[in-house]
């Protein structure tokens, strides 16, 4: 290590104090952990994730030469599909990356930045509400969460929506006032990933509901009807594209592809769900228009999964787990270009559809390292779990701040569902992590009690 950096971080020492010096190496930290990964993704050119990043990447490109948002690419037949499947707002912030400067690298530093200030603007709440809390206890949930600095070096949506879903509380976490100025961001995610469409109804809802406690206006329910126009807004321009009225296409891929098939699988076997997805599929390409196609691949997918209302419940319940657990293996596949979707061999990939026996019994036979990883990864998510509900009803916070990150974590979670990965925690693990150090003080709090209590006895 050279002498002059040496010395510099000794005279930091001596200047700062003993939580800024916590706040300055957190932050160090979390900027060299982003740089690490950046230089990876650049000496392996692996920062697209198909066929994800092509359809941002087309999204983009159609919209600077020809004005659309169309994610396809306008040399091959065309999909009605993805002329909505991916809300316009991303594509308008990489047309104006490409404008300022033409390589994709330059996204990539784009979305490093947004990561690395999330974070370590969220280090800045946490010094000042927590001043006793010792920062460097946020490094190893980072480590073990590689997901968030892996797709901060994909070309995809997930730095942006996580950006501006953390703006919109980080405004609410100072003043409950902010509400108005929390949906004007959260409608804003949700023109980046479809997924947010319908959080204005839930959260209109809770407001409604604990109206007299958090002391609400009118004015403060605005924000709500807002986002409801914005998404009609925008579901009206579909429709008049397409002819179908919807927020997104996405509901075409999801339903049976994610839910359909897997469901079947559960309750029947593969070749059974196999044989169903194939024939949702061939009776909706049966239709003379699209119009039709998209109502016969959702109505046919509802009908299927109305047969199976046990499995449906068990798969989704498992996706929620797995939202708040898993440790990203298949984001690390994909980020070293081991193709993911070839290697489902994965501990939780088989507890969702063999079971636990023999999930347990391939955690055992797998590599050590992978087994810690995996192991090490599943237990400091689930820590953070514990210490978000705890975080709930932390009174150093608004309550209407906790009651929107609460809403907005458990919608993403239940709305993912049997999906449910670490890939889609990324959009709120700056949420988890910020809980932290509610749930540290109160382990601490019980222990000192217990003890307490032990020595009295």
């Amino acid at each position: 290590m050279h002498p002059f950096f040496i010395l510099g971080l000794h005279t930091a020492s001596l200047v700062l104090k003993k939580s800024e010096l916590r706040f300055f190496f957190t932050a160090l930290f979390v900027v060299l952990l982003h740089g690490a990964f950046f230089i990876y993704a650049l000496n392996q050119k692996n920062y697209y994730l198909q066929p994800d990043s092509t359809e941002y990447l087309n999204q983009r490109d159609n919209l600077l030469e020809y004005g659309s948002f169309y994610q396809g690419n306008p040399e091959e037949p065309h999909r009605w599909y993805l002329e909505t499947r991916r809300p316009p707002l991303n594509g308008i912030v990489l047309a104006t990356i490409k404008k300022i400067h033409p390589s994709d690298i330059t996204v990539l530093i784009f979305q490093n930045l947004l990561s690395c200030l999330v974070l370590i603007f969220l280090l800045k709440i946490l010094k000042k509400q927590y001043p006793d809390f010792n920062l460097l206890l946020l490094i190893p949930p980072l480590i073990f969460f590689p997901a968030q600095m892996i797709y901060s070096n994909f070309i995809m949506a997930e730095m942006l929506f996580q950006a501006l879903i953390c703006t919109g509380l980080f405004f609410l976490a100072r003043a409950e006032k902010k509400l108005f100025l929390f949906f004007v961001f959260i409608t804003m995610a949700a023109f980046v990933k479809p997924v947010l469409y319908l959080f204005w109804i839930p959260a209109l809802i809770i407001l409604v509901v604990f109206r007299k406690i958090s002391r609400l206006s009118l004015f403060h329910f605005s924000g709500a009807a807002l986002m409801a126009a914005a998404v009609l807004l925008l579901s009206w321009f579909n429709y008049q594209r397409t002819g179908v009225f919807a927020f997104s296409s996405a509901s075409e891929s999801f339903l049976p592809d994610y839910v359909v098939l897997p469901v079947v699988h559960v309750a029947e076997g593969k070749e059974k769900a196999n044989e169903v997805h194939a024939s949702v599929q061939q009776t909706a390409r049966q239709k003379k228009n699209y119009t039709e196609y998209h109502r016969s691949l959702i109505n046919q997918s509802i009908n299927v999964i109305k047969q199976y209302p046990f499995a449906t419940v068990v798969l989704w319940a498992k996706g929620m787990v797995l939202f708040f657990t898993d440790p990203g293996r298949w984001d690390v596949l994909a980020f070293q270009n081991k193709k993911p979707e070839e290697h489902q061999d994965g501990f939780f990939h088989i507890l969702k559809s063999q079971g636990i026996s023999k999930a347990l019994n391939h955690l055992m036979n797998q590599g050590t390292g992978l087994t810690l990883f995996t192991l090490a990864g599943t237990l400091i998510n689930g820590v953070l779990f514990f210490c978000f509900l705890i975080f709930l009803k932390d009174e150093r916070y608004p309550f209407l701040f906790r009651l929107m990150a609460a809403v907005i974590v458990f919608y993403l979670a239940f709305m993912t569902g049997p999906i449910g990965s670490a890939r889609y925690r990324v959009s709120v693990f700056p949420l988890l992590l910020m809980a932290l150090p509610s749930g540290w003080f109160y382990l601490k709090e019980v222990f000192e009690k217990f003890a307490l209590g032990k020595k009295a006895g």
